[in-house]
């Protein structure tokens, strides 16, 4: 039986400077630092707010290597292989499987933590006059980007439990089945969603993978993924 596998990033990448005013990115994963080979942040970046198959990561990378000045060495496909392997050991790239789609990004997504990006007018306008000031700004770029976004009321719902504390998405799924809106506290997560004698964080994704709210859920999720705004973190690594 054929099945899809599909792959994102995990965390989010960030522009470190040292004491002789030398910059360098880091991708920041849980609150941890991780330093990234230039081949590593090539193959990275093409995941970055995206989902893609094996084939189309691998000619996207080739691409992008090319253009970044990679050595041919690091644009062969069995190095690409190498550090894609290398990646998802380390927890910043993540993969799911499935019959289909739609069962490989809930695999994909299910166990991924959502953290929500702070949409303010104020980080927006930040964004934009550092882009004007590069010279890397259109007029329609900015005005893209001065735009807030438009979220549907699930969408909504999942950032606002999103900003309450760190939820998987198996854990949302959870919280639409069972009307959950409150999870500020510890406590009200235990009560909420692990009530029973059976659910755990182990096994909550499986469990959670015949609600008959999931597709629906997975597809906010992957939306507001899509549209940046938000990026995943993972559980315990």
């Amino acid at each position: 039986m054929n099945t899809t596998t599909l792959y994102t990033c995990t965390g989010h990448l960030q522009v470190k400077q040292t004491q002789k005013n030398e910059r360098y990115p880091v991708v920041i994963l849980n609150r941890r630092e991780y330093l990234l080979t230039p081949m590593e942040l090539v193959l990275w970046s093409r995941l970055c707010w995206r989902f893609r198959d094996q084939k189309h990561l691998w000619s996207e990378y080739e691409a992008a290597a090319k253009e970044a000045g990679l050595p041919a060495r690091e644009r062969e496909e069995e190095a690409f292989r190498r550090a894609l392997k290398h990646l998802m050991s380390r927890g910043l790239i993540a993969a799911g499987e499935g019959e289909c789609q739609v069962d490989a990004l809930y695999d994909l997504v299910s166990n991924l933590y959502i953290s929500p990006i702070s949409d303010s007018f104020w980080n927006r306008l930040s964004l934009a006059s550092k882009l004007m000031a590069n010279g890397r700004a259109t007029p329609a770029a900015v005005k893209s980007i001065l735009k807030k976004d438009c979220t549907t009321e699930q969408e909504a719902r999942i950032l606002a439990l999103s900003g309450q504390t760190l939820l998987s998405t198996a854990e949302l799924v959870k919280c639409e089945e069972c009307g959950v809106l409150d999870v500020s506290s510890g406590e009200k997560v235990l009560s909420s969603l692990y009530y029973d004698d059976t659910t755990t964080c182990y096994n909550i994704a499986h469990l959670m993978s015949e609600s008959p709210v999931r597709d629906a859920v997975v597809l906010a999720v992957s939306n507001l993924y899509l549209r940046k705004q938000i990026v995943f973190q993972r559980g315990c690594l």
